[in-house]
């Protein structure tokens, strides 16, 4: 399990060690990191911050840091792609609006969740299915979100993008809340586990 220093590391040295992974090694406005661990659900992220990530302190109940949006989601996505087996797709630019992720060619998953919010909520982009709505309102409150990376992945799986905690995402004074992290968390393995 990698903890979020590693993942306030520079974008630039987060590429070089997952070089295996990387696609499109080339060019930078396509690259992106994918881990295939042979699943039907996918793990999605974005590397790109709008400003440099630092690390600043930890509490009992917060992380403080800059650019937790979206390190923090990588940490995450990271993390429970390793422990779940999922794929695991981290992106480039979507702070942009230039993500890779619409570079991506996506194999067709049972369904993919981005971790790239605030809060405690979920959203779908409209990517869903009355089934895939009513198995998340069992979990989670659904809200209305407007931009992320899986929104702009070429796929027909419904997708999620689960809110995890961070407030202020895009300031200096950006933090998480780590009780809301845990339940988010907690939430997100009971939901895999009943629809992996």
């Amino acid at each position: 399990m990698q903890k979020i220093e590693y993942w306030l590391k520079p974008k630039k040295q987060i590429f070089r060690d997952f070089k295996k992974h990387v696609l499109d090694k080339g060019n930078i406005k396509l690259h992106r990191i994918f881990i295939d661990r042979q699943s039907d659900i996918l793990f999605v992220a974005h590397l790109d911050t709008v400003l440099p990530p630092k690390f600043k302190q930890q509490t009992k109940n917060r992380i403080y840091a800059t650019g937790l949006d979206d390190r923090f989601g990588c940490m995450i996505a990271y993390n429970l792609s390793e422990q779940l087996g999922a794929d695991l797709l981290l992106t480039d630019h979507e702070e942009s609006f230039a993500t890779t992720a619409k570079y991506h060619d996506c194999k067709e998953y049972n369904w993919i969740a981005e971790f790239d919010r605030a809060g405690d909520d979920v959203v779908t982009y409209q990517l869903d299915n009355p089934e895939f709505r009513q198995a998340l309102k069992e979990y989670w409150t659904l809200s209305f979100g407007t931009f992320s990376d899986i929104s702009q992945l070429y796929t027909e799986a419904c997708c999620m993008n689960v809110g995890i905690g961070y407030e202020k995402a895009h300031s200096e004074d950006s933090y998480v809340y780590l009780k809301t992290m845990r339940k988010q968390v907690g939430k997100f393995v009971e939901f895999f586990e009943q629809h992996k």
